[in-house]
């Protein structure tokens, strides 16, 4: 009666060429029957389900959206925001998140310009440059902190807003 037993080295640089099949008989005796292509094939299994594993550990931990970038500071109470409800995108800084003139109207015509907000997205939405954001009727403009980042004009603060649902 043949046993099977599978024997490997300790080295996980050489997984591929150090898995071992070797069958014993009855008589305690070791048969090898271990070839080079069989090696590599199994070398190759070994792999792909390391991989595989990997990938899953790694698409399972990360976060679901975009990173938010570095230098925000989350106010403890949201205030209302009260100097726009229109915007234009003039960067997207991260995929949730994007810079933006806010809408003045003077007379009859309509101008973005400051104050230079932080849109963060909803779930449904991203950004792209000079895209037109306005803020849906149901919902109020909210400031939810500031994100500070560095322009070539020097160090800059600006409001972090948020549309938030009215009740």
């Amino acid at each position: 009666m043949l046993h099977l037993i599978i024997k490997c080295k300790s080295s996980w640089t050489t997984l591929g060429h150090t898995i071992g099949i070797i069958f014993r008989n009855s008589d305690n005796q070791i048969l090898n029957h271990m070839s080079k292509g069989l090696s590599f094939f199994l070398g190759v299994v070994a792999g792909i389900l390391l991989t595989l594993g990997y990938c899953f550990v790694k698409a399972n931990t990360g976060e679901k959206k975009g990173k938010l970038p570095n230098g925000i500071t989350k106010l403890e109470t949201p205030i209302p925001f009260t100097e726009a409800r229109n915007f234009e995108v003039i960067q997207v800084v991260s995929v949730d998140a994007a810079l933006a003139h806010s809408e003045k109207k003077y007379w009859d015509s309509v101008y973005y310009t400051d104050p230079v907000v932080l849109i963060i997205a909803d779930q449904k939405n991203s950004f792209y440059d000079n895209q037109i954001v306005k803020a849906p009727k149901d919902c109020k403009v909210m400031q939810v902190g500031t994100y500070s980042y560095q322009s070539s004009l020097g160090p800059k603060t600006v409001p972090i807003i948020r549309f938030v649902k009215t009740k």
